[in-house]
């Protein structure tokens, strides 16, 4: 998602470095130390730089009273992390499996932190216009009162706007402390004073409005305090953000609802499609098994995690079933709950029994490297892996009843496996696909030698290949180019007279909420054509 890091939601640290004026800190810790301590003072913003020796490890920082405060998953490879204290003390920083290499690369006071600007108010929600006039008229426990409610019904506000749109506010309740409070959300803005809250006149609630589609589906957090000023570059921006980014404590609304998570690991969710999540009830009866295997390739050169689902209940002598590949298996297995929804609809008849193979990324290197448009990766999975499941598992080899799905990088990884292997890959599940993306970063004006949508164009230039689609994006993701080339993608595939073109568009952004939706809707697309 190269081109993507101009967007503000931020969910993993950024390797960048910070040019912030601070002392550096402790010497590197050795390899084999499980634990470190350090003294904090409340406020203190705290850059860590971490070495990972094998496939993955955690991070477990634990705070002054011996509470698990956060918790970093890490794959392999060097890691910028950091997090701000919120109480003095002792903070204990432990690795969770093989120990890695660390080092505490800043400590920076609050009173040395650079502080968001400020900027001028504009008001945009009824409600909070009331409760300015309120306020002005001196009625002194307004105030109070607005925060009860608020408590009461839940964060954000939602009120009507017009037949397509509402006026959607998000809150944060603030202190003597708060210098602001920055809204980190799956839509892209090139500017980052877009995404900071404003404070009604000299009171203590702080906001920002958005018109918001009906039917809005999103997940978001709230990063108070970041330690971010005027001057500072993209980079500082994701680092601050990175530290202090958290659910709302407003939003009782999370996901994934999952009570072992810490309010850092998960996000606050808007819906208002009026349905709710079907497959996070699924009967334990009825859900299939998980295996975990690591793999290695000879043509990349890595060794990665691929884990198998296999539905519940297949007999033995079961017919050769599809096969579901699935780019990114950390989102899908954690985030978008794959192997849940397969269950569901299994169980519910909307689908054929399927098989689903999730790969991983050794890296985020290696991802950016080898899921936008590779041939090399391909081959990989045509040649290697996909002849491995084989063996183990009773799946098709019938490359129409083999779908490749992901989103972002992941749905170009879809589409670019099926281009140059349709022999082994026929059907494409892509979600919010980056088809903006041009080798060596050339996404340049059209026109020029740096021409954007690579793959785009390489498609409307080949012969039609055997592929069947199902392609979706958000309708919030017009700033990253991700709705303009899969509408684009869409009309190239359909002028070219592919037969098969499902296109989808939702209320919503790059979001891994909105994906779990748009992956059951997929499956139902091409898995019951496949088996028509």
């Amino acid at each position: 998602m190269s081109r993507t890091l101009g967007s503000l939601f931020i969910l993993a640290a950024s390797g960048l470095s910070l040019p912030l004026a601070a002392s550096p800190s402790t010497a590197p810790a050795a390899a084999a130390q499980a634990t470190q301590s350090l003294t904090l003072q409340t406020g203190d913003y705290v850059r860590l730089r971490v070495t990972v020796p094998e496939l993955g490890t955690a991070l477990q920082v634990h705070s002054p009273g011996g509470d698990a405060f956060r918790r970093f998953e890490l794959k392999e490879g060097t890691h910028d992390l950091a997090f701000v204290a919120e109480t003095v003390g002792d903070y204990r920083l432990t690795w969770i499996g093989k120990a890695g290499e660390l080092e505490v690369l800043h400590r920076i006071p609050r009173a040395e932190q650079p502080v968001p600007a400020r900027h001028p108010m504009v008001l945009k929600s009824p409600r909070l216009q009331a409760l300015l006039s309120a306020l002005a008229a001196g009625e002194l426990k307004v105030e109070d009162a607005f925060w009860a409610e608020i408590e009461q019904e839940g964060a954000p506000l939602v009120e009507a706007k017009d037949d397509a749109e509402v006026w959607v506010t998000f809150l944060w309740r603030g202190n003597a402390h708060t210098t602001g409070i920055f809204l980190n959300w799956p839509v892209f803005s090139p500017h980052k004073e877009d995404n900071l809250f404003q404070r009604l006149g000299d009171s203590n609630v702080w906001f920002h409005t958005a018109a918001m589609p009906k039917g809005l589906r999103l997940s978001y957090k709230l990063a108070p305090n970041p330690p971010f000023g005027p001057e500072s570059s993209r980079a500082d921006l994701r680092r601050a953000v990175i530290a202090t980014t958290q659910a709302d404590p407003l939003n009782p609304r999370r996901w994934p609802p999952d009570p072992a998570r810490d309010k850092f690991a998960v996000s606050s969710v808007i819906d208002l499609s009026g349905e709710g999540v079907s497959w996070i009830d699924t009967p334990a009866a009825a859900r299939g098994q998980v295996e975990t295997s690591a793999f290695a390739s000879e043509l990349l050169g890595n060794t990665r995690e691929i884990t198998v689902y296999t539905p519940h209940g297949l007999p033995q002598g079961a017919p050769h079933l599809p096969v579901l590949i699935v780019f990114d298996a950390d989102r899908y297995l954690n985030e978008i709950p794959t192997p849940a929804i397969l269950d569901y609809l299994i169980e519910a008849g909307e689908i054929p029994p399927a098989i689903a193979v999730f790969v991983a990324n050794p890296t985020a290197q290696s991802r950016a490297v080898e899921l936008p448009a590779n041939p090399r990766f391909a081959d990989f999975l045509a040649d290697e892996l996909l002849p491995w499941v084989r063996t183990r598992y009773a799946c098709t080899a019938d490359p129409q009843q083999t779908i490749a799905a992901g989103s972002s990088f992941g749905g170009l990884a879809a589409t670019s496996v099926a281009f140059f292997r349709p022999d082994a890959v026929g059907a494409v599940l892509s979600q919010s696909g980056s088809y903006w993306w041009a080798p060596d970063g050339a996404e340049g004006a059209a026109g020029t030698e740096a021409e954007p949508a690579w793959l785009n164009r390489r498609l409307a230039q080949h012969e039609r290949l055997p592929i069947r689609f199902y392609l979706e994006a958000g309708i919030l993701e017009t700033v990253s180019d991700i709705r303009p080339t899969n509408r684009a993608l869409r009309d190239v595939l359909t002028a070219k007279g592919y037969p098969e073109v499902a296109y989808h568009e939702f209320p919503g952004g790059h979001d891994d909420y909105c994906w779990q939706f748009g992956l059951a809707r997929g499956l139902k697309v091409l898995l019951q054509n496949a088996s028509d």
